[in-house]
């Protein structure tokens, strides 16, 4: 490691070889010696300088050496005098005795720097936009979608890194400015050699060439002053050593050549064609797009997270656009310029201290102070950086040679984020059309604003002027082809002049300069007198309302509706005006420069005027209408299947730059069908009811414009007419304008039916609309509520309003097309009433404290059946029992006769609890076979009946066919038994509650009549009719045996008012013997106000008087089916008659029998049938 050297006071004197020049027939050349004090003391005068130049300088012989290298130099070059141009008192107008002075320190080493990578950047950007302008489309947004899908593969593989760029990072805040002293002022004044030149630091010689030494093409030369006043008056003179190039014949003589610096030009281009040029133009503008562009990859990506498919309507994902890109102007781009930093870096520390600079060799790479950039149009080269300058220090104007001097610009310029990090990017220079070395004009009062002044924290009062040489810029143009070269400006002000033929190398390749703007669609503003704050509910600039209410209950059209309706203002209307772009934009079209006329001025002045009060033509944002705009292309987004149509096309009126505004105004149309149509300079959009339209206005081009633009390089000549006609979306962007005719209720009822759809085992419905009819275009919304009667074991219940279902309907929907879901949490079979509930697609755009239920239309449609969707648990029977039903016919009038029919032929079932696990409409059903005799396999699951064999009667069919049942069943139907393994039909009965069970009767007359008290084995299943096919049967169930009693009828008579005859009738036994029918005649004596009926007890023996009792009075006997006759005693005061009568089974004991206790009634008679009759007969 280097020992750090010890550091006292010097002026270094560096040589920096300027050309070669003639004069009075001598060749020169120049040499000019920049000189730089390094101070160690605490002031000026301390150090020798409270004035400079030192006496004797402007007199003394100088010494050039030369040499092929610094250890071998050949005898000096004696040049007198120096030519100085120091003006006098300058120095001290710039250094006063209190100039402030701190000891000079060794040079730092220069920070690292992080470049963006715009080379890269710039051609990524190119090559999308080149892959979406080469896509072939036509006016109609069908075509758009092969754009769409290269847009979207572009933004996918190009930009979906999430990486911001480097350059992107925000400027910091600017660190406490450190005060300035002598040191750090002339290393401020060194970006002005003019300035240096007259105070003195920069001193030209000219050295007769034929005083050179021979043969050194190539060498090292320095400047000395062997006779310099010794300190303490004068600081040591340090002379570094520069290396050279000196070309006799090529008239050069320059600082020596590196990689990227020749002779005072910068190697815009490689010496061999064959390598990757790493300096090239780009017009667009980098950061900017690429920002843009990945901004519009990130919100692509979440609307391409899922198929589209797979989205409803409501988010299926917009079609993919290309973010607007910007002119930059021509950008001089150096690709790898993170090397040339590096390297930079890497060599100042590989030097380190030095002990001293008299042994350093200085290439061309030390020596530049900037770059001056060229530019070549139509053959002819300008410079960016020529000016008129004028500097002031302390009262003083500065003496300079020329009125004119060129500037530069900074190669190594970066920008200290707020982190620390220093950043740039690959872009050394960039011209939009002004000057490089002066602020354009148009900056925020910059030609009413005093001179800049820079004293700031310097020690001394300093300030310039400065302005552009008058006709030496080039113009900035579309379509024009353009080269850019770089001079050299070195730091002691010289370099290659503008016109010297040596600078005629290195330059760009021709670029064609064109526009990647695209041109804005018209711009919308509200009428004058039309605040923000005034428009309607849901209004915007860009959406446009106009309201009514057809189907309400006093139906109202728009005008009507406003009147009714005051809260409502007429707003539909909006001003168009054309699109603005910035002056500068403006003026490089060829063709829109801009008059002196007094209209142009007075478009100057409105076009500032929303910048500044004055309207003044110096506003920082001066914006005029687009030139490349013919005028307005409005063009109606097409429904879904229709066919687009050509946009309507109307041209701005006047004389560009002083365009009249259009006007686009929504109404009621007057028949079913929307109209747009241009009247005079108004856009007419007429609307019926519930209708929208969406309106997409853009502009388009003036036909010899299209040239101007970056997209002509790549468009398909197919596409050209789309250009023209202002619909394509990469060079005249469409901005779409709702236009809407609100309703405040659907126009429309919703209407149709639904069928319920289930899979066993779903406790959910699927309701298919079949069909569903909703008015899609006023409907936005339809919710679908529930009502059923909830049957359950122990309560019935009802279910009012369920929520079902939302179902969001589009414009163009006119049904339903999926099927709608209903959630029911269990399996069980319902009777549903769907309730449908329009919602208006227009609610807010109507004030929000009017009651939603104006927005609302309702329909109730019929019933419908939800099928259970699992087969029943079978039923647990607790008993099955002979059951009876009574039927009394009372005589018309006294002594008709009085029936009495007994319904026997029906068995009681009796069931456990829980009843209606199925839901609503559940039966027990009595399971028999489908045919007589019914299939094998099938019968271990069917009723069977069997005579009793202890009768002689006839035997009963053994399988009961529907016909056997009474009209108390439901209607039977074929079923499948839960194995699946046989189809039987099922004869439903309701079940009904008493007393902590569930019964049901099952009549069978027909098994009844066919014989006498056939036994009956009942198969019963629980029975859901309302079921998915093959699951309405539960297990089936078998009861044990019971017989089945006939039924009887009843009648008795009163011929005269002493007898009675009865007759009772039905199927008996043919034998062993027939019934017996008993004819019992009863009286009893009633206490007062005791009545018959009260009365139960019979005295078997003589009754007695305590108890009221009946007595038997006689009795008659007969076969069943014989007419009786009975005389009645006479009727005793206080006393009632009635007849019993009673039918016996007469059963023989058999053969052989042995005698049984009890009388022989008990053991040979059972009563089957038995009935009491009031007397007389009423």
């Amino acid at each position: 490691m280097n020992p750090t050297p010890t550091l006292t006071s010097e002026l270094l004197w560096i040589a920096v070889p300027g050309g070669l020049t003639n004069s009075n027939g001598a060749q020169l050349a120049v040499l000019r010696v920049l000189v730089v004090p390094r101070l160690q003391g605490s002031s000026l005068a301390s150090e020798g300088l409270a004035t400079w130049p030192p006496p004797g300088l402007a007199t003394a012989t100088l010494a050039v050496e030369f040499g092929p290298d610094a250890q071998h130099p050949a005898p000096p070059v004696l040049v007198a005098p120096p030519h100085v141009q120091a003006q006098p008192g300058l120095w001290e107008a710039f250094f006063g005795p209190d100039t402030p002075l701190q000891p000079a320190r060794q040079p730092a080493a220069p920070a690292s720097v992080t470049v963006a990578d715009t080379g890269a950047q710039a051609a990524a950007i190119n090559a999308t936009f080149s892959a979406a302008a080469a896509t072939k489309i036509t006016a109609d947004p069908a075509s758009h979608a092969a754009l769409d899908q290269v847009v979207r593969e572009q933004l996918r593989a190009k930009w979906s890194d999430d990486t911001p760029p480097l350059a992107a990072a925000p400027i910091g805040p600017a660190p406490a400015a450190a005060p300035v002293d002598f040191h750090r002022a002339i290393s401020l004044l060194r970006e002005h050699p003019a300035v240096l030149r007259a105070l003195g630091l920069i001193i030209e010689l000219r050295l007769p060439v034929a005083q050179l030494p021979a043969n050194l093409a190539v060498g090292v030369v320095r400047v000395r002053w062997p006779d310099a006043p010794a300190a303490p008056a004068l600081p040591a003179i340090i002379s570094p050593w520069t290396r050279y190039e000196l070309s006799l014949a090529g008239q050069s003589f320059w600082p020596a050549a590196t990689p990227s610096i020749s002779a005072g030009l910068v190697k815009l281009t490689d010496d061999d064609p064959a390598k990757q040029q790493r300096w090239e133009v780009v017009t667009v503008d980098v950061d900017a797009g690429a920002q843009r562009l990945r901004a519009a990859a990130q919100t692509l990506a979440p609307a391409d997270a899922a198929p589209a498919e797979a989205r409803p309507l409501t988010e299926q994902p917009r079609p993919a656009a290309l973010p607007a890109l910007r002119t930059a102007g021509l950008q001089l781009v150096r690709r790898g310029r993170q090397q040339d930093f590096d390297a930079r870096q890497q060599t100042a520390a590989a030097n380190g201290p030095r002990p001293s600079m008299s042994t350093a060799e200085l290439t061309a790479d030390d020596l530049v102070l900037g770059y001056r950039i060229d530019i070549n149009r139509g053959g002819e080269w300008r410079s960016l950086h020529a000016r008129a300058a004028t500097y002031r220090a302390g009262g003083l104007t500065v003496t300079t040679e020329q009125p004119f001097e060129e500037g530069h610009l900074k190669a190594q310029a970066a920008v200290r984020g707020p982190d620390g990090t220093l950043r740039t990017d690959e872009v050394v220079a960039r011209w939009n059309g002004w000057s490089l070395a002066v602020p354009p004009p148009l900056a925020a009062g910059a030609s009413q604003l005093p001179p800049t002044r820079r004293a700031g924290a310097l020690p001394f009062d300093f300030d310039f002027d400065f302005s552009v040489k008058n006709g030496s810029l080039p113009r900035l143009q579309f379509t024009e082809a353009y080269q850019m070269r770089a001079r050299i400006a070195d730091i002691a002000g010289g370099g290659l002049d503008l016109l010297d033929p040596a600078a005629a190398r290195y330059a760009t390749a021709r670029v064609i300069y064109r526009r990647y703007e695209p041109v804005a669609s018209p711009e919308l503003r509200l009428p004058d007198g039309v605040p923000l704050t005034g428009l309607g509910p849901g209004e915007a600039v860009d959406l446009l309302v106009i309201r009514s209410d057809p189907a309400g209950d006093q139906p109202s059209q728009a005008a009507a509706f406003l009147a009714q309706n005051p809260a409502y203002k007429p707003t539909a209307s909006r001003v168009l005006l054309p699109p603005a772009v910035a002056l500068g934009l403006a003026q490089q079209h060829p063709g829109a420069q801009l008059g002196a006329d007094a209209a142009t001025l007075a478009a100057l002045r409105q076009a500032a005027a929303p910048n500044g009060a004055d309207g003044s033509l110096f506003a920082s944002n001066l914006a005029l209408p687009d030139p490349a705009g013919e005028g307005i292309a409005a063009f109606s987004r097409p429904a879904p299947g229709a066919a687009a149509q050509e946009p309507l096309l109307h041209g701005w009126s006047g004389a560009w730059p002083t365009l009249t505004a259009g006007q686009l105004t929504l109404l009621e149309a007057p028949g079913a069908a929307a109209t747009v149509a241009w009247v005079g300079e108004q856009l007419t959009v007429a609307l019926p009811a519930a209708e929208q339209l969406t309106l997409e206005l853009s502009t388009f081009l003036r036909g010899d414009f299209l040239d101007h633009f970056a997209i002509k390089e790549q468009l398909p000549s197919e596409s050209e007419a789309t250009v023209l006609l202002g619909r394509h979306p990469l060079v005249t962007p469409a901005h779409a304008v709702r236009l809407v005719h609100a309703v405040r209720r659907p126009c429309q009822r919703p209407a149709g039916t639904l069928v319920a759809a289930r899979e066993p085992g779903q406790p959910f419905a699927l309701l298919r609309p079949s069909p569903l009819g909703v008015h899609g275009k006023s409907t936005t919304k339809l919710e679908i509520t529930a009502a059923w009667t909830e049957y359950s074991d122990e309560t019935t219940r009802s279910v009012v309003a369920a929520p079902v279902q939302a179902v969001v309907i589009g414009p163009y929907d006119t049904a339903l097309g999926e099927p709608l879901r209903h959630e029911l949490g269990d399996t069980r079979h319902r009777l549903v009433s769907y309730t449908l509930t329009a919602v208006s697609r227009f609610r807010q755009f109507f004030q929000a404290n009017e009651a939603d239920e104006a927005f609302l239309v309702k329909t109730t449609l019929p019933a419908v059946s939800v099928p259970s969707s699992a087969r029943p648990q079978p039923p647990v029977v607790r008993s099955t029992r002979p059951a009876f039903h009574w039927e009394q016919e009372s005589p018309a009038t006294a002594g008709s006769p009085q029936t009495i029919r007994r319904r026997q032929s029906r068995l009681r079932v009796e069931l456990e609890r829980p009843w209606f696990q199925t839901g609503e409409g559940e039966r027990l059903a009595v399971v028999i076979g489908p045919s007589n005799p019914p299939d094998p396999a099938a019968q271990p699951f069917l009723t069977q009946v069997g005579g009793d064999p202890i009768w002689d009667t006839p035997l009963p069919e053994q399988w009961p066919t529907p016909q056997a049942f009474a009209a108390t069943a439901g209607a039977p139907a074929q079923v499948a038994t839960d194995a699946g393994a046989a189809t039987v039909v099922a004869v439903p009965y309701e079940a009904w509650f008493h007393d902590d069970c569930w019964y049901a009767d099952i009549a069978l007359p027909a098994v009844a009549a066919a014989s006498y008290c056939p036994f009956v084995q009942l198969a019963v299943a629980r029975y859901q009719p309302d079921s998915l096919t093959q699951l309405e049967l539960s297990a089936i169930v078998r009861t044990e045996p019971v017989p089945l009693l006939p039924d009887r009828t009843l009648t008795v008579t009163q011929p005269e008012a002493e007898t009675v005859e009865v007759l009772l009738e039905g199927l008996g036994p043919v034998g062993p013997q027939p019934n017996r029918v008993d004819l019992i005649v009863e009286q009893c004596a009633l206490p007062p106000e005791v009545a018959a009926s009260a009365t139960e007890l019979t005295w078997l023996a003589a009754a007695s008087p305590e108890v009221p009792s009946w007595v038997l009075q006689g009795t008659v006997s007969g076969p069943l089916g014989t007419r009786l006759r009975a005389a009645l005693p006479p009727a005793a005061p206080g006393s009632a008659l009635r007849v019993r009568v009673r039918e016996v089974e007469r059963i023989n004991p058999p053969a052989g029998a042995a005698a049984q206790p009890g009388t022989e009634a008990e053991l040979t008679e059972r009563m089957v049938f038995m009935d009491i009759v009031q007397l007389p007969l009423k």
